[in-house]
């Protein structure tokens, strides 16, 4: 699968450039223009990706291939793409962003080109690896342009257009890759860039902002290191098994020796990139990061779930065509609810963003409200609860006032009737039927 769907990252990378405010740096006035062609520059990856999945069978059986050949016309897209990217953003900071676009636009619509004239699978497999490297150069600079051009402030909107953008590219591929196929040819899906590239460059020349490059190495060992291991793994993995032609008789295939001393090799060369990562001073992949569970985690379950794409979007299509007799078109509209239902998931997500700082600044407000309201009841309940206390207060001091009186009154009694009786002894006696101890004298 050359990559249809967005990666979850690219609003991380528009909102990882510096605000050009920030840097003393003057905003450019038609930074709408700059964003229709980063739009334009990126909707082709998408449709390059998506279009041509419906095309495969067609493809095949045009060159007469088996489906490792086929599977290798992805492949060798999709290793490149993932192998220099880190480099493509490396070579836009350090040669300026809208320059890097504009020629690796340039050389996407070229390379588009040399695959819809290719005589043979060998040839295109050539020209989908220079489609890679173009497309590795141009997916992070389109990005890093649109967070260079935009204020912090103007972001989010900016990234709303790019994702819907992104959406119904993404959607649409298969269904005019699908018409295209059928109606002119699988050639006619890689036609679809060179006009594309055209107008994003003739955008950028005419209304990019200035660059100002940021110079800095990047791992050029690396980036070779990762692309040889990447392709001599994925060649390993595709030569595993039968080998089929077009017609479906069963064809020869290398050694088994051969193929484990191609995975022996991807694994020994991805040790390499590992080792050479800690001793470099400009690592792509800083070894702190493996200290990141959740870093990890993420990039393991993104590796699982895009298997899972990547088989489904290399073998549906054959099914669907082959098996099942439908039309190109037919089967890339089987493929139009999964691709809204994942962009439509992404759009929300987005909105769900926008949406919660929007709820977060009125749930702030109610929840000062909600405050003031509470602490009024708390005062109120305070001023109640002191006057009930006061009023306690005040009916304990009458009791006790009044048991001391009647205390009083006791005693002077008891002290009248010890005179009435004339005893100052002390003496047990009855007085009045009442028994008393007299202590007094």
């Amino acid at each position: 699968m050359a990559q249809p769907f967005a990666e979850p990252c690219a609003s991380g990378i528009i909102a990882a450039e510096p605000c050009p405010e920030a840097l003393g740096r003057a905003l450019a006035p038609r930074r709408g223009m700059v964003l229709a062609a980063c739009v334009v520059a990126s909707a082709m990856v998408f449709i390059d990706g998506s279009a041509l999945t419906v095309a495969l069978p067609k493809l095949r059986a045009y060159f007469g291939a088996d489906y490792a050949t086929v599977q290798w016309i992805l492949n060798g897209y999709v290793l490149a793409l993932a192998s220099l990217t880190l480099a493509g953003g490396a070579l836009a900071d350090a040669y300026g962003k809208a320059r890097v676009l504009r020629l690796s636009c340039f050389a996407f619509g070229i390379a588009s080109v040399a695959c819809a004239f290719a005589p043979s699978a060998s040839w295109l497999i050539c020209a989908r690896v220079a489609q890679g490297v173009t497309a590795a150069i141009l997916s992070p600079t389109s990005l890093a342009l649109i967070g260079a051009t935009y204020p912090e402030r103007e972001r989010s909107r900016a990234i709303g257009v790019w994702a819907s953008a992104s959406a119904l590219t993404t959607a649409g591929g298969p269904v005019l890759g699908g018409w295209l196929t059928e109606s002119f040819g699988w050639q006619w899906v890689f036609a679809i860039n060179p006009p594309l590239a055209l107008i994003a460059v003739g955008l950028l020349a005419l209304f990019a902002p200035a660059d100002r490059p940021d110079p800095r190495r990047f791992d050029v060992v690396g980036a070779a290191l990762l692309a040889v291991a990447l392709a001599a793994l994925a060649w390993a993995l595709s030569e595993i098994g039968p080998g089929e032609s077009a017609g479906g008789s069963q064809m020869s295939r290398l050694p088994g020796i051969t193929i484990a001393a191609a995975a022996v090799f991807a694994i020994v060369t991805l040790i390499a990139y590992a080792l050479w990562e800690r001793t470099t001073d400009h690592p792509m992949t800083p070894p702190r990061l493996l200290a990141n569970r959740a870093f990890v985690g993420l990039n393991v379950a993104t590796l699982l779930i895009y298997c899972g794409l990547s088989i489904m979007f290399f073998l549906v299509p054959f099914d669907l065509v082959e098996r099942r007799g439908l039309s190109p078109t037919e089967a890339g509209l089987a493929f139009l609810p999964f691709t809204l239902a994942v962009r439509a998931d992404g759009a929300a997500r987005h909105f769900a963003r926008r949406a919660g700082g929007a709820a977060d600044r009125i749930d702030h407000v109610r929840a000062g409200s909600r405050r003031r309201r509470a602490g009024v009841r708390r005062q109120q309940h305070g001023d109640a609860h002191r006057a009930a206390c006061r009023h306690r207060a005040r009916r304990r001091r009458r009791g006790l006032f009044a048991r001391l009186l009647g205390r009083a009154d006791a005693r002077r009694g008891a002290v009248d009737r010890r005179r009435h009786h004339g005893g100052g002894k002390c003496a047990a006696r009855y007085c009045c039927g009442i028994p008393a101890c007299l202590t007094m004298r």
